[in-house]
Protein backbone atom coordinates (compact mmCIF):
# COMPACT_ATOMS: atom_id res chain seq x y z
CA UNK A 1 0.00 0.00 0.00
CA UNK A 2 1.41 3.08 -1.25
CA UNK A 3 2.05 6.34 1.63
CA UNK A 4 -0.99 8.25 1.32
CA UNK A 5 -2.80 5.72 1.30
CA UNK A 6 -1.43 4.61 4.63
CA UNK A 7 -1.98 7.79 5.98
CA UNK A 8 -5.63 8.10 4.97
CA UNK A 9 -6.48 4.86 6.46
CA UNK A 10 -4.31 6.10 9.69
CA UNK A 11 -6.08 9.08 9.88
CA UNK A 12 -9.79 7.98 8.62
CA UNK A 13 -9.03 5.18 12.00
CA UNK A 14 -8.37 8.22 14.06
CA UNK A 15 -11.60 10.09 13.17
CA UNK A 16 -13.46 7.25 13.57
CA UNK A 17 -12.34 5.83 16.62
CA UNK A 18 -12.45 9.53 18.19
CA UNK A 19 -16.59 9.92 16.48
CA UNK A 20 -17.15 7.28 18.92
CA UNK A 21 -15.53 7.63 22.05
CA UNK A 22 -17.21 11.68 21.80
CA UNK A 23 -20.54 9.98 21.33
CA UNK A 24 -20.06 7.68 23.97
CA UNK A 25 -19.27 9.60 26.45
CA UNK A 26 -21.38 12.51 25.39
CA UNK A 27 -24.58 9.61 26.31
CA UNK A 28 -22.78 8.89 29.57
CA UNK A 29 -22.99 12.65 30.22
CA UNK A 30 -26.31 13.36 28.96
CA UNK A 31 -27.35 10.67 31.09
CA UNK A 32 -25.68 11.53 34.51
CA UNK A 33 -26.81 15.23 34.23
CA UNK A 34 -30.62 14.14 33.77
CA UNK A 35 -30.61 12.19 36.82
CA UNK A 36 -28.99 14.91 38.53
CA UNK A 37 -30.22 17.99 37.46
CA UNK A 38 -34.30 17.05 36.76
CA UNK A 39 -36.30 18.69 33.90
CA UNK A 40 -35.94 21.86 35.33
CA UNK A 41 -32.36 22.41 35.66
CA UNK A 42 -31.55 20.48 32.49
CA UNK A 43 -33.79 22.91 30.41
CA UNK A 44 -31.18 25.89 32.11
CA UNK A 45 -28.25 23.76 31.51
CA UNK A 46 -29.53 23.65 27.58
CA UNK A 47 -30.44 27.14 27.23
CA UNK A 48 -26.90 27.83 28.24
CA UNK A 49 -25.49 25.11 26.09
CA UNK A 50 -26.78 26.81 22.92
CA UNK A 51 -25.94 30.57 23.80
CA UNK A 52 -22.33 29.41 24.19
CA UNK A 53 -22.38 27.70 20.74
CA UNK A 54 -23.58 31.17 19.38
CA UNK A 55 -20.95 33.20 21.26
CA UNK A 56 -18.05 30.89 20.63
CA UNK A 57 -17.49 30.88 17.13
CA UNK A 58 -17.72 34.21 16.85
CA UNK A 59 -15.22 34.78 19.63
CA UNK A 60 -13.01 32.43 17.58
CA UNK A 61 -13.07 34.38 14.80
CA UNK A 62 -12.24 31.44 12.00
CA UNK A 63 -9.09 31.74 13.73
CA UNK A 64 -8.92 27.01 14.37
CA UNK A 65 -9.82 27.00 10.46
CA UNK A 66 -7.16 29.38 9.21
CA UNK A 67 -4.72 27.64 11.63
CA UNK A 68 -5.43 24.48 10.16
CA UNK A 69 -4.64 25.85 6.65
CA UNK A 70 -1.73 27.37 7.23
CA UNK A 71 -0.07 24.16 9.73
CA UNK A 72 -0.99 21.41 6.26
CA UNK A 73 0.99 24.30 4.25
CA UNK A 74 3.40 24.94 6.38
CA UNK A 75 4.31 21.53 7.77
CA UNK A 76 5.93 20.52 5.22
CA UNK A 77 7.76 23.30 3.60
CA UNK A 78 9.24 25.46 6.38
CA UNK A 79 9.09 24.29 9.71
CA UNK A 80 10.13 27.71 11.00
CA UNK A 81 7.65 29.30 9.70
CA UNK A 82 5.12 26.16 11.25
CA UNK A 83 6.54 27.70 14.58
CA UNK A 84 5.93 31.41 14.20
CA UNK A 85 2.69 30.51 12.58
CA UNK A 86 1.74 28.60 15.69
CA UNK A 87 2.72 30.96 18.16
CA UNK A 88 0.90 33.97 16.83
CA UNK A 89 -2.56 31.91 16.08
CA UNK A 90 -1.91 30.52 19.49
CA UNK A 91 -1.50 34.24 21.23
CA UNK A 92 -4.32 35.58 18.86
CA UNK A 93 -6.61 33.10 20.01
CA UNK A 94 -6.16 33.40 23.65
CA UNK A 95 -6.51 37.35 23.42
CA UNK A 96 -9.25 37.16 21.59
CA UNK A 97 -11.04 34.63 23.98
CA UNK A 98 -9.97 36.65 26.72
CA UNK A 99 -11.69 39.65 25.75
CA UNK A 100 -14.77 37.66 24.33
CA UNK A 101 -15.17 35.81 27.74
CA UNK A 102 -15.09 39.50 29.57
CA UNK A 103 -17.86 40.42 27.39
CA UNK A 104 -19.57 37.79 27.25
CA UNK A 105 -19.60 37.84 31.14
CA UNK A 106 -20.49 41.38 31.40
CA UNK A 107 -23.28 40.66 29.37
CA UNK A 108 -24.93 38.14 31.20
CA UNK A 109 -27.21 40.21 33.08
CA UNK A 110 -28.87 41.13 30.11
CA UNK A 111 -28.89 37.63 28.69
CA UNK A 112 -30.73 36.51 32.11
CA UNK A 113 -33.04 39.29 31.71
CA UNK A 114 -34.37 38.43 28.26
CA UNK A 115 -34.79 34.35 29.68
CA UNK A 116 -36.19 35.63 33.17
CA UNK A 117 -39.13 37.89 30.99
CA UNK A 118 -39.77 35.03 29.14
CA UNK A 119 -44.02 35.04 28.46
CA UNK A 120 -43.57 31.50 27.96
CA UNK A 121 -42.10 30.13 31.02
CA UNK A 122 -44.61 28.33 33.49
CA UNK A 123 -45.10 30.51 36.93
Amino acid sequence: MSDYKQKLVKGATYIGTSMIVVQILSVISSIILARLLGPENLGILTILRNIGMIVIPLIMCGIPIAMTKFIAEYNVNDPDKLKNTLSTGFTILLVTSLVGSILYYLSSDFVAVIYIMNPFSAR
